[in-house]
């Protein structure tokens, strides 16, 4: 981990990008669009890792805050966090919550890239054998991190401690089953006296704020939520709550309130040195994207036999192991469609890098699913394989490593004898600091079993990113 720091210094503050969002870390970052990001404002108190030096090819299929820090939900509050940039975005219960899954060695909140994250192991090491902790460690290890946002988001605070609200809501979640949440929550009172975890919280806020407002002014004031109306959300029911524990992409889930007869939906996001605008909305949007595609998705696989043919088409375990069944597909097939339509009638985003993006990872049917939701005339794809690109005889260069602490990044350069891949039809899927590729240079990335052939089409300055950011094309390689 200290060598990924020195990796993270050299993107200029710090700034971290994984997911395999299961570490399942994926592909999908595909949806990020052409948008210019804003400066950073002022210096932070703690040391921030880069969110997007990391490598973060990949996205998890999560899906949906705020929580006012007295302890209530901010249920009647529209999304006006957009505009009023004083408000905290951090939430004491999924930052409680993650603190007990950190002492408990669980991927990915045990990290310690930034020094609020250290402050966390320093203050926090000696309730390590606690039985919340304990806890988690046996019987939790292997839930997601979407668990555990939606557990937090169906916590509400009484007198000093924390009481299951919408308990059948919680129960929609089957790892909070079984009594699993009711144990948790009970050990999690005890552990919130006993570390004096109220006084810690209250006395990070000046940092929690301080990135509140500048997450709120850079990325918040650009999300256009009037725009989820017209699928039946209610912008006073959708939330974003920003964890500065929490290091690993981005993660969704919602509450069935019966107080309000509706969902109230809620996304957790990393904080970060610095918040790029091209790789925060679109994953925000994506989050949110989420909470109507879903059941849609489910409709029409029912409803609509061409869809449920592309759907099963589109399967390809080798090639696209994060996607491992018909109903993962068919709701990345809707989530994705609807993803990129916010972008191009919002972002300015263009439509045919965004359909190509998603295309060539192997939603084959992107753009029939796209004419479901909005009037589209089919774009013809260059053809993309290793001679469409003209990549005939090459020979490789020494095998490189870089290992993240949660798993082995393995690359090798390409020498292309001489040949040069003509870059004009390719779009950019990921941006990367790590390899250290010019332009139209090729190489293997190879993450577990998965292989990937990488092209480097330029810096990624040109998208508003920082000195050293290279943007590339990617294509998996499946022989």
């Amino acid at each position: 981990m200290r060598k990924a720091k020195s990796i993270i210094s050299l993107l200029h503050v710090a700034k971290l990008c994984v997911t395999m969002l299961c570490v399942a870390i994926m592909i999908f970052t595909l949806t990020a669009c052409n948008i210019i990001s804003g400066n950073n404002l002022g210096s932070n108190q703690f040391d921030e890792y880069d969110q997007f030096s990391e490598y973060d090819q990949f996205s998890e299929f999560d899906h949906f805050g705020e929580y006012d820090q007295d302890g209530d939900y901010a249920r009647d509050r529209e999304f006006n966090q957009v505009n009023e940039f004083n408000a905290s975005l951090v939430d004491e219960r999924f930052e409680l919550i993650a603190l007990v899954f950190r002492l408990a060695g669980i991927f990915p909140f045990a990290d310690d890239f930034t020094d609020y994250q250290r402050l966390l192991n320093d203050t926090f090491s000696g309730f390590a054998e606690h039985p919340a902790v304990a806890f988690a460690r046996s019987t939790l290890q292997f839930f997601e991190k979407e668990a555990v946002l939606w557990l937090a988001i169906h916590l509400r605070k009484e007198e000093g401690i924390f009481v299951i609200e919408d308990s059948e809501s919680l129960y929609n979640n089957p790892r909070w089953r079984q009594g699993r949440g009711i144990a948790l929550v009970d050990f999690l009172n005890d552990f919130y006296v006993v570390t004096n975890f109220s006084t810690f919280f209250q006395d990070q806020t000046e940092y929690f704020m301080e990135h509140s407002g500048q997450f709120g002014y850079e990325i918040l004031g650009h999300i256009n939520i009037e725009w989820f109306r017209q699928y039946g959300l209610n912008p006073g029911n959708m939330h974003v709550i920003l964890s500065p524990s929490f290091s690993r992409g981005f993660s969704a889930g919602w509450v069935d309130s019966e107080y309000l007869a509706e969902k109230i939906f809620y996304t957790v996001v990393p904080t970060s040195a610095n918040y790029p605008i091209g790789w925060y909305l679109p994953q925000i949007i994506n989050m949110f994207v989420y909470a109507f595609a879903i059941p849609l998705s489910e409709v029409w696989l029912i409803e609509n036999s061409e869809f449920s043919r592309w759907v099963h088409d589109s399967l390809d375990f080798r090639r696209m192991p994060f996607i491992p069944s018909v109903e993962v597909m068919a709701r990345e097939y809707v989530a994705r469609a609807h993803a990129i339509l916010y972008m191009v009638e919002n972002a300015e985003a263009d439509l045919r890098s965004q359909l190509f993006s998603v295309y060539i990872l192997g939603l084959r049917y992107i753009q029939e699913v796209y004419a479901l939701i909005t009037a589209h005339e089919k774009i013809d794809f260059p053809t993309m394989d290793m001679a469409a690109l003209g990549i005939g005889e090459y020979r490789l260069y020494e095998e490189q490593t870089f290992d993240t602490g949660d798993l082995i990044i393995t690359w090798q350069f390409l020498d292309l004898l001489g040949h040069e891949i003509i870059l004009d039809d390719l779009v950019r899927v990921h941006l990367h600091d790590l390899f250290g590729s010019q332009t139209g240079q090729a190489l293997y990335v190879f993450l577990d079993n998965l292989k990937y052939l990488y092209v480097d089409i330029g810096c990624g300055t040109y998208e508003g990113w920082p000195e050293g950011v290279r943007r590339y094309f990617v294509m998996p390689i499946t022989d």
